[in-house]
Formats: C-alpha cells, sequence, structure tokens
C-alpha cells in the first residue's frame, strides 16, 4: 500500500512529534500547579483581552487593571501583538501556552533544518539532528516550564540565523531577506523577546569567524554579502520595530534598571558541565549556583558532546594539511570558552565590560550566555559528527543520525524525568482556572474600574495599587511616585483623583506630568475614558508619533514588496513550466 520511500520520509517526520509529545509531557507533568512566573503573564494577556473588546488592535499603551495604569505598550515584556495574546483570545491561557509553545517549536525546527542544509551542507539526516538539538534544548524547556513566556520566540533564532548566511533560494534577494528579517524580529520583540534578540547578537558575532574560517565546508556568502545583508535587515529591523523601540526607549529611561550581575560561587567550567551534560539534570548539580534549576539548567544532546570531543582532538592532533587553519581553530575555540566563561561566572573582564553597556546592565542572571555557547557547541558537535560518519561509515550516515535523534529524545526524556518533582511550581491553575471563570461569566471585558485595591487585582471592576510581581517595578529603583490607596478611585486628594496617570511615565513632558503623578481631578474624561475603554485625549511624544508612522509605513512596505516578489516569481514559474 505504501512504498519504500514513502514509509521511510515517514519515520524521518517523526522526531518533531515526538519531541513535541515530551515537551507537552513536560508542562504537564505537576499539572495542576504549573510555574508561578505564569501569573503576571496570565494577567497581562487578560489585560490585553480587555483592550481588544474596547480598541481592537490599537496599542496597549496603558493597562487600567495593573498597578493603577501600568504603560504596557512600553514594557519590555508587552505581548500585546504575539501568538500567545491570539490564543488567549479564543481559548483556556493554559491550552493557548501550550498550542504557543507546540507552533514556535514547529517555526524553529524548520527553520534550523533550513540552516542545516542550506548553510552547513549537511545532508537530510543530520539536518533533522541539528534542528532536534536546537529545539531540545534544556534552556528554553525550562524557562517555558517556569513560565517565562517571554522566551518562547527562542526557537525562531535559526531563522534569523539562515536569512543573512544562506544562499538559498536564489530568488531571495537582499532586499527580501532584509524584509522578512525585519519582519521576524519585530515579531520575536512583540514577543516580549528583547533576550532573543541579545543572545543572537552575541551568537552571530561570535560564531560567524568560525564559520568563516571553515567556509569549504559551508556555503556561506562573501564577507560583503554578508555585511550587506545584515545592515539592510538590522535597518529593515529598527523601522518595523521603531513604535516599539521607541515606547521602550520613552519608557525605560526615566525607569533605569541597572542591576548587579549575579556571581556564580563555584568553578564556572564545572558548571558548564554540568548545567550541559549533567545526568540526570537535578538540584544536586547546582549546588552554589545563585538559582534555582529554571535558570541553571540547560541540558543539550549526550551528541553534541561527543562531537565536541571528537572535534577537540582533531585540533590538538592536527595533520599536516590543515594544520595552520586548525591551530587557528583552537585558539578561536579557547577565547570563547573563556569569553562565555567569565560572562556565566558574571566576573572577569567580559562579564563587567559587556554589563556596563546599556540594555546589557539591566541582565541580572549571568549563567543564561551559557546558552549562547550551547548554541555554537551544539553547531560544532553536529558538523564534525556528520563529517565523522562519512569518512569512517559511509554507508551508515543514516544508521548513525537516526542513532543521534533516539539518543537526543531518550537523553531529553531521561535528563529532566527526575528533575520534575523537584522544582517548585507556585501557581495552582484551578484555582486560577475557577478565578478565571467567575470573571468571563460576569462579562469582565464591559465592567468600568472603579476601585483600587491593596492585594492583586480580580479584573472584576479593580485596579492594584502596587506592582509586586512586575519585574520593571520590583527589581529597580522606582520613581518617586504619589500613592494610591484602597478605596474608589474617583475619591479626591490634594486634587487628584485615586489612579495613576500612565502617560506620565513615558511620555510626562507631552502631558505636562512627572512619573507616578495621579490623574488630577479636572482630567475627568481622560479618567472616564481609561476606566471604562472609552477615548483618551493623553498625548505621546513627537518622537512616538514619528515611530508609530515609521512602523506603520515600514510594515506596508516590507508585506507589499514581499508579495509582489511572490507573486512574480510564482507567475515566472508558471510561464516556465
Amino acid at each position: 500500500m505504501f512504498t519504500k520511500n514513502f514509509r521511510r520520509e515517514a519515520l524521518w517526520r517523526l522526531p518533531l512529534p515526538v519531541f513535541l509529545i515530551l515537551f507537552l509531557w513536560g508542562m504537564e507533568a505537576r499539572y495542576p500547579r504549573v510555574g508561578g512566573d505564569f501569573l503576571p503573564f496570565f494577567r497581562q494577556l487578560l489585560e490585553g483581552r480587555w483592550h481588544f473588546a474596547h480598541y481592537g488592535l490599537a496599542p496597549l499603551r496603558y493597562a487600567v487593571h495593573l498597578c493603577g495604569g501600568l504603560p504596557l505598550y512600553g514594557h519590555p515584556n508587552d505581548l500585546y501583538y504575539s501568538i500567545p495574546q491570539l490564543l488567549v483570545l479564543i481559548m483556556d491561557p493554559w491550552r493557548a501556552m501550550e498550542l504557543s509553545a507546540v507552533v514556535f517549536l514547529s517555526a524553529g525546527y524548520a527553520g534550523w533544518r533550513l540552516f542545516g542544509s542550506d548553510v552547513l551542507r549537511l545532508s537530510g539526516p543530520w539536518n533533522r539532528v541539528l534542528a532536534l538539538v536546537m529545539i531540545s534544548s534544556g534552556f528554553y524547556f525550562m524557562h517555558i516550564h517556569g513560565g517565562h513566556i517571554n522566551f518562547f520566540a527562542y526557537p525562531l533564532l535559526g531563522w534569523l540565523c539562515w536569512l543573512p548566511l544562506s544562499n538559498e533560494p536564489k530568488w531571495l534577494n537582499t532586499t527580501a531577506r532584509a524584509a522578512l528579517f525585519g519582519l521576524l524580529a519585530a515579531a520575536i520583540l512583540h514577543t516580549g523577546g528583547y533576550y532573543v534578540l541579545i543572545f543572537f547578537g552575541i551568537l552571530f558575532s561570535a560564531g560567524l569567524p568560525l564559520l568563516l574560517l571553515y567556509r569549504d565546508h559551508a556555503d556561506v556568502p562573501d564577507i560583503r554579502t554578508i555585511v550587506s545583508r545584515a545592515f539592510f535587515s538590522a535597518a529593515a529591523a529598527a523601522a518595523v520595530s521603531a513604535s516599539k523601540l521607541v515606547a521602550v526607549y520613552s519608557l525605560m529611561r526615566v525607569i533605569p534598571r541597572a542591576v548587579d550581575l549575579s556571581v556564580l560561587r563555584v568553578s564556572p567550567a564545572l558548571f558548564m558541565l554540568r548545567s550541559l551534560w549533567g545526568f540526570p539534570q537535578n538540584r544536586a548539580l547546582f549546588a552554589g549556583a545563585p538559582w534555582s534549576p529554571h535558570e541553571n539548567s540547560m541540558f543539550t544532546s549526550p551528541v553534541v558532546l561527543f562531537g565536541v570531543v571528537i572535534a577537540i582532538f582533531w585540533l590538538v592532533f592536527p595533520n599536516g594539511k590543515d594544520f595552520r587553519r586548525r591551530i587557528i581553530s583552537l585558539a578561536c575555540f579557547a577565547l570563547l570558552f573563556l569569553i562565555f566563561q567569565s560572562l556565566v561566572a558574571g566576573s572577569g573582564i567580559a562579564a563587567l565590560a559587556l554589563h556596563r553597556l546599556p540594555v546589557f546592565s539591566s541582565i541580572r542572571v549571568s549563567v543564561r550566555y551559557l546558552n549562547i555557547f550551547s548554541i555554537i557547541l551544539s553547531v560544532i558537535g553536529v558538523c564534525v559528527l556528520t563529517r565523522s560518519a562519512r569518512r569512517w561509515r559511509p554507508g551508515a550516515d543514516a544508521g548513525l543520525a537516526a542513532s543521534a535523534i533516539v539518543i537526543t529524545l531518550a537523553g531529553f526524556f531521561l535528563a529532566y524525568r527526575a528533575l520534575m518533582p523537584q522544582i517548585n511550581l507556585h501557581l495552582d491553575y484551578r484555582q486560577f482556572r475557577t478565578e478565571l471563570d467567575r470573571m468571563e461569566s460576569a462579562g469582565f471585558t464591559r465592567i468600568p474600574v472603579d476601585r483600587a485595591v491593596a492585594g492583586d487585582t480580580d479584573f472584576l471592576g479593580t485596579t492594584g495599587i502596587v506592582c509586586t510581581e512586575d519585574a520593571l517595578f520590583t527589581w529597580m529603583r522606582q520613581p518617586v511616585r504619589k500613592k494610591m490607596t484602597p478605596g474608589p478611585v474617583r475619591d479626591e486628594r490634594g486634587g487628584d483623583f485615586n489612579m495613576m496617570k500612565p502617560a506620565c511615565y513615558a511620555y510626562g513632558p507631552a502631558n505636562n506630568c512627572r512619573p507616578g503623578d495621579r490623574i488630577p481631578a479636572a482630567d475627568n474624561k481622560n479618567l472616564d475614558g481609561f476606566l471604562t475603554g472609552g477615548p483618551m485625549t493623553w498625548k505621546i511624544s513627537a518622537l512616538q508619533r514619528a515611530a508609530d508612522a515609521l512602523t506603520i509605513a515600514s510594515l506596508i512596505a516590507a508585506v507589499e514588496y514581499l508579495f509582489i516578489e511572490w507573486f512574480f516569481r510564482r507567475n515566472a514559474a508558471r510561464r516556465a513550466y
């Protein structure tokens, strides 16, 4: 009934669905207990539902239910224009999280497969190995398991790497690549993925020299083409993301986040080995590390370790033909190891120099930098294994790749099976679901906000007066603010209502106010609009207006150009056929 080729292809398609099942098993392992960090994101997504019911696709600039008026559009973790937010509009939040993970992992698998085949010249079986190794990263699994929704877009790193470095397909010119890159980067940014973009910048800078060194083993454009693509891609990303970037800048300049970088109190090299290949993963592996397992555990497929060991052996004992290049490679690898060891440790020249830079000064968890090094190691390990297989057992190439896939899947499951019971999960989702059912039955999107509460908002006409769960306000110096008090938001005190004026944070000069000011009694119309989802006349800065216009124009231009390019290519192909 089915041909041999059909059955073989079906078997090669199995790794992705099998891994997705394992990933969902991990997310469901302790249900209804789920990661406590889901809760603030759930509240933000529920605020998105309220906003969408009143304003549609207009930016969610100010969240009326959160913190007495959280300036959400300028928040780096804002998720309003994202797949998780779209899904929460139509389904249960927890199922939306699981489906979001499936979508991003599937897209990431496809991106890394393209990178493996088009850039690294890996055969079909081995580019599947690379893609599986990348999406089965313990870093991603542990962060999503713990509730860090802002890392959802992490698997898309493969697409960001593929666009500037691939020569395929031939019809995809520099402008089209830049347009795609800009749209993808904007989508990542709007999924709260600023960390993902930071990772890409470091990964691209650190990995490109090694890739260029081995150009004869990879299909990489010349350096001028890469620089040209990178420049136009960055410009497109900045243009499409201009509105969001200006909003974040406008807020963060008045709420500066400059924090101390966490310092590792154990041997960085030993920590790196344990984090990447400690088996099984458990709390005991990370004794002395400053964070819990969801930050420290980044288990990577054992096949990568095997490939890296072979690579080191080749570099230490080079033959005469490749002696010079392998010595240079060894020096580059040693330098990268020392740099990332410093970054992971949170001390040393590299870590301290990077932490003085804007944006990087707000990063607290030093061990996250290890994830970037693990990606480089994964590429090296898989490339070395595939070339070793061709050299030593040419006829068994597919069989060895299949073995690597089985080892990767089994390693992921066995590494984390023991850790699941040890993780502290603070959110009882059944209780949250009960509260959500009560809100939905009451039609919470139609209920105006009328009172401030000292505790957490229940979305049934309340707003919280403090931001105890929001990292933007918890981990840094807060601006001086006139305190709200529990009670009706229309209570007046000193000529002000009992409600924050969120426009004063990001756009204070444009509204003649300062961060932390409350809504003045004379601004009753805007108070009514804010509390009920009606129109408001608060101003935004001229820079924000210009950035909004640039984003809309760039978005239309990018989509239009890609459609026209696709349309003419499609018609040309039909005529040729």
